[in-house]
């Protein structure tokens, strides 16, 4: 068995043969489209062990095995330059194999009738919807804490799996959040607990497979729990509530602004009625002019940024980009139960509408707002957090002296407190020097932290840009969460530009700023969620 790591599998057989993992073995692939690609390692193994290519290759009796030379080997001859290596220079130059896309398939689709939901769910038999876990997929993240502590999309659970349930079900079941329900299929019995979804299916239940593993690691092991299902047995599903509770932990109330209105929407239909000033995205307000702040004067550059929550689909991607990127520990189960999770984002999730048929689902990230007003600013008694000639909001973390002052002051709730030294493991661990970016600093216990706009970035743009002898453009920088974006939802840039796509953005009718009536004039700001709804049919 070939294997990166021990598991459930590799327990049971006599030969287990090291794989390196895909970052760090040579290799070829195909996308969607059938064009074919070349894999080339980003680092070399940190420990030895073969790839599929290399084990396949010294069962054939090339050794010694070399992944590289394999996969040239083959791609020159299907290039046809076994004498001239140009073309497969130029495949590993461009990534991909020009014109080795598969012809496109003609095919037919068929309507197919739509279950209706039912009025009310059978007491006795359920249909049940397996699914890989929105985070560690099919267990095979189960291993990694960054994505056991990302909170998961609609529900924002942390390191556990759970079953989904209408909340009309709920009721008639007499079930809570947090309440074990069990599921029986043909001779398999699990336990899952419950989580209630508004807008879930009546009847029906939905659980995510990839937990429960006791083979994994240490991070991973005795995770969540198993769902054991036999698809092949017949046999209705039934559910039953068992009568415990487990400790599902969510972060979803961690830094709770409810009653308020955050994550604006409305419908084209009403956008065309007033493009200049849209009411859904500019309702009346009593936002006081009247400061005492300082007002702040930009010569040079105003950093910004501005989050489309028509684009954004609430998937997390921005929140692990930015941990990896600032180097933000994982901090277990239980420290995220006591509110202490430390991810630098939140996407928070509101439902517009009945919990049975909500007329919406809204997803909003919120990082640090940079405000020009910042109540934070003020409270430091020892200057550690200050604000920029370009409008950061920075913090000095040599200076933090961990009042905490600044996060009670901060209407958003988004700074975090190192409660514990996770910067030991850093420091103590070689292996974990190739996971933190040694462009920001590793920080200690009792240090405030919070988003920076990834000022290394925009201090690295800056450097190269006066190497060139250039002015700085639009576009050279690009902070982790908006590189990670897959629907490019956020734009960062120079709100003094322009030209710039923030300060284009910025000034769109559909723009608006989180907690406006405070007058603390957020950097961060908002673009109107606008959907096109269908029309009822009518009668």
């Amino acid at each position: 068995m070939l294997s990166e790591s021990p598991n459930e599998t590799s327990r049971l057989v006599d030969w287990v043969i090291p794989k390196p993992h895909f970052l760090e073995s040579w290799g070829d692939a195909r996308a969607y489209d059938g064009t074919a690609s070349i894999i080339q390692p980003m680092i070399s193994p940190l420990y030895p062990g073969l790839s599929e290519i290399e084990l396949l290759a010294s069962l054939l009796g090339n050794n010694p095995a070399n992944g590289y030379s394999e996969v040239r080997k083959t791609w020159e001859r299907r290039l046809g330059q076994e004498k001239n290596s140009s073309a497969w220079q130029q495949a590993l130059a461009d990534g991909v194999i020009e014109e080795t896309a598969f012809a496109p398939v003609p095919l037919s689709i068929e309507e197919v009738p739509v279950k209706e939901n039912s009025e009310s769910s059978p007491s006795d038999e359920w249909d049940v919807i397996v699914k890989p876990d929105p985070t560690i997929w099919d267990g095979r993240f189960a291993n990694n804490g960054w994505l056991q502590e990302l909170p998961k999309p609609l529900t924002h659970v942390v390191w556990d799996n759970t079953a989904w349930i209408a909340p009309a079900d709920a009721e008639q079941l007499k079930l809570s959040n947090r309440d074990l329900l069990e599921i029986s299929h043909a001779d398999e019995t699990f336990e899952l607990p419950v989580w209630i979804v508004p807008g879930h299916a009546r009847g029906c239940v939905t659980v995510f497979a990839g937990y429960g593993r006791d083979v994994v690691g240490r991070v991973g092991n005795q995770t969540g729990y198993p769902v054991k299902l036999n698809s092949s047995s017949d046999g209705s599903v039934t559910v039953r509530p068992v009568g415990r509770r487990s400790n599902v932990v969510t972060t979803q109330h961690h830094q709770t602004m409810e009653g308020r209105n955050l994550a604006r929407a409305g419908t084209v239909a009403e956008f065309l009625a007033n493009t200049e000033q849209p009411e859904f995205a500019h309702p009346p307000s009593s936002a006081p002019d009247a400061t005492m702040y300082q007002q702040w004067s930009y010569d040079g550059h105003k950093w910004g940024m501005t989050i489309d929550l028509t684009a954004c689909v609430g998937c997390s991607a921005c929140v692990i980009a930015c941990q990896s990127e600032n180097n933000i520990p994982v901090v277990g189960k239980e420290q995220c139960d006591m509110n202490r999770h430390m991810h630098w984002i939140r996407v928070d999730t509101y439902h517009k509408g009945s919990p049975e048929q909500p007329e919406e689902t809204l997803h909003q990230p919120v990082p640090c707002m940079h405000c020009e007003h910042a109540p934070c600013e003020v409270v430091c008694p020892v200057a550690a957090t200050n604000h920029s000639d370009e409008g950061l909001n920075q913090m000095i973390y040599n200076r933090c002296v961990g009042t905490r002052y600044c996060s009670n002051n901060c209407p958003y709730k988004v700074r975090r407190f190192n409660f514990f030294d996770f910067s030991d493991a850093f420091l103590t661990d070689p292996k974990l020097d190739l996971l933190s970016n040694p462009e920001v600093t590793v920080r200690e216990r009792g240090v405030m932290e919070k988003c920076t706009y990834c000022v290394q970035r925009i201090e690295n743009a800056r450097i190269h840009s006066q190497v060139e002898n250039r002015e700085l453009a639009d576009g050279d920088i690009r902070t982790a969460c908006q590189t990670a974006c897959p629907a490019e939802a956020i734009r960062f840039g120079d709100l003094n530009d322009p030209q710039s796509k923030v300060h284009e953005t910025a000034q769109h009718s559909l723009n608006y700023g989180l907690l406006e009536e405070l007058n603390v004039r957020p950097r961060t700001t908002y673009l109107t969620e606008v959907t096109n709804p269908k029309e009822a049919p009518q009668p």
